[in-house]
């Protein structure tokens, strides 16, 4: 036997509950019934999500997915990082913005990273701040410590949380950058090393090499080797 078909409301027994009060969504509010919720400003007061904070750190900071997605693995780690790039503004003001802040990403998602998984150890909990971490990376930008160096100074850092100029100071980390006393170093390695000055003169491109690791050897890591190669390529021609 057939039911009767129910097509409005009221034949389903839907009855409104007055101690409800009406809500309208993306509406504006009128009398007697609530105020309207406003979608847009809900969304503007939401905190930026990780997919959004990546696709942000990509662009403003020109890093790779996968760097960004690390950075990015928790809030602490991806505030840490933005508070060193501002820092490192500071630091290093009229300085490419991107190219500081991919330094900061590579030196935080390998060598910080690593020594905090070695010692089981959370961004939130180390004794490096965003300010030193940051002052570390403008001297490696500028060729104040060597990439070396920079490895010892972080561990010491992360050790005792220690400014890193100081540590620079008390363990003898500065690179050695003036010229002239890069050029003296120079003229002693290549005297004293005939066979492969010869060998470079004949075509030997990784004679060259081998004398920049003996100014190295020489300077006991200090020497940037950039200039170190540059003078010894000049005194070689």
């Amino acid at each position: 036997m057939s039911q009767r078909l129910k097509e409005h409301a009221h034949d389903y027994r839907y009855f409104p509950e007055p101690d409800l009060l009406e809500v309208i969504i993306g509406g504006k509010p009128s009398e007697g019934i609530a105020d309207a919720i406003d979608l847009d400003a809900i969304q503007i007061s939401l905190p930026e999500l990780p997919d959004q904070k990546i696709a942000r750190f990509r662009q403003e900071f020109g890093i790779s997915e996968k760097d960004a997605e690390i950075l990015v693995s928790t809030k602490q780690m991806a505030a840490f990082f933005e508070q060193a790039v501002s820092e490192l503004m500071e630091w290093e003001s009229g300085a490419d913005k991107k190219s500081l802040a991919k330094l900061a990403a590579n030196y935080l998602n390998t060598d910080l990273r690593g020594l905090m998984m070695e010692h089981g150890a959370e961004i939130s909990g180390i004794l490096i701040t965003s300010e030193n971490f940051a002052e570390l990376i403008s001297m490696i930008y500028g060729n104040k410590i060597s990439s070396a160096g920079a490895k010892i100074a972080l561990a010491e850092m992360f050790a005792t949380g220690k400014d890193p100029s100081v540590i620079v100071e008390e363990k003898g980390l500065s690179q050695v950058s003036d010229a002239a006393q890069l050029e003296d170093i120079a003229r002693e390695v290549i005297a004293r090393n005939q066979n492969a000055v010869e060998e470079y003169k004949g075509g030997k491109v990784n004679a060259l090499q081998f004398l920049v690791g003996q100014m190295m050897a020489k300077t006991k890591g200090k020497a940037n080797p950039q200039i170190a190669r540059d003078i010894l390529e000049r005194f070689l021609k």
